[in-house]
């Protein structure tokens, strides 16, 4: 078995086999992705500022049998974290696959001093049995969610939004898609912060510093993947503060399908209803200008009542679940040599 570099360029239809083989989970009815979003999206290298870098094991014939990706941070936080997630074919499962790739993916976290792994998977029994034999801990749990838009209640986003007694109606919504204009790219990072304290289980994790060249950078690698973004932000007018914020991606290789991205209130202004003032105007500029757009996923926290009760308001009904693993890169390192095939 031999575990290399994969550069986007170079994934060729086994990669693309593979890949969908371990999301065979997906909703029924749902497309698998094509070769050219799985290079732009899912294998795109990044930034200098966010890199995502990827191994391929490949078998005997040379036929790609598992994937390995890790995911770093260069934004002036959570320099010790390495995230990775660890595809192995179905068929090829209990051959110690997964622990050449992850020994790649630790030589990469140490060569980077990276001394935390972060291990994303779905919460199976299987994955869970990995990831606890290589010392990891289960430290987060998120809920994957899909909202069908035809079937969203529309009168109720438009009550949403004309409610009289919302005080969420003081405050003036910008929209772009794509590039967020320069002018407000400050107010974009600092809504961002407002992550900071959303639930992120027993994850050691240091807090996110965002700036204007970090927002630019990632709707640069949006849209390099085939993803537009579409931001509503929420500015308090007597002081042009940030208030809020929510973003979609719009997915540009399979036009029926969008993803929630961040949905952040700001905390010296939740309790005004603006969460779904601007989740209910986002609805109604996608059923306007894309309306071919049918199914929206979302990613939270299953701990975080307030966003899981919008959504559940506005129709999203969960179909996946993934958790993240955590714990010290030498630990693992030590347990790879001693532990059964994977």
């Amino acid at each position: 078995m031999l575990i290399e570099r994969l550069a986007a360029s170079e994934a060729g239809d086994d990669v693309l086999l593979l890949w969908n083989r371990c999301e065979a989970d997906l909703p029924p009815g749902d497309d698998p992705i094509g070769l050219n979003e799985l290079r732009q999206r899912h294998l795109h290298p990044g930034s200098d500022l966010q890199r995502s870098d990827w191994f391929v094991a490949r078998d005997d014939a040379g036929r790609a049998a598992g994937l390995a990706g890790v995911e770093r941070f260069f934004v002036g936080a959570n320099r010790h974290l390495a995230e990775c997630e660890i595809f192995v074919d179905p068929s090829l499962r209990r051959r110690g696959i997964a622990r050449r790739l992850l020994a790649a993916v630790l030589d990469l976290a140490d060569a980077d001093q990276r001394a935390s792994l972060v291990g994303w998977a779905p919460t199976t029994q299987a994955c869970a049995g990995f990831w606890t034999t290589m010392g990891l801990r289960q430290r987060y749990v998120e809920r994957v969610v899909r909202a069908d838009l035809d079937q969203t209640d529309a009168l109720l986003m438009r009550r949403w939004i004309d409610d009289d007694d919302a005080d969420a109606k003081r405050f003036e919504l910008v929209f772009w898609r794509g590039v967020c204009p320069e002018l407000y790219r400050t107010h974009y990072a600092d809504a961002e912060t407002g992550l900071n304290d959303a639930p992120t289980g027993d994850l050691d994790i240091e807090d996110w510093k965002f700036d204007p060249t970090y927002m630019l950078e990632r709707d640069r690698v949006w849209l390099d993947s085939g993803h537009e973004p579409w931001v509503l932000l929420a500015l308090e007018p007597s002081t042009d503060a940030v208030a809020a914020v929510t973003e979609i991606l719009v997915n540009e290789h399979r036009p029926t399908r969008a993803e929630q991205w961040t949905t952040v209130v700001l905390p010296s202004y939740r309790g005004l209803g603006l969460g779904r003032l601007l989740k209910a105007t986002m609805f109604e500029r996608l059923r306007a200008d894309r309306r071919e757009v049918r199914y929206l996923d979302s990613w939270n926290a299953d701990s975080n009542a307030t966003i899981l009760a919008i959504n559940e308001q506005m129709g999203f009904l969960p179909f996946r679940e993934f958790a993240a693993w955590q714990g010290e890169a030498a630990s693992v390192r030590r347990r790879l040599g001693s532990t059964d095939r994977a």
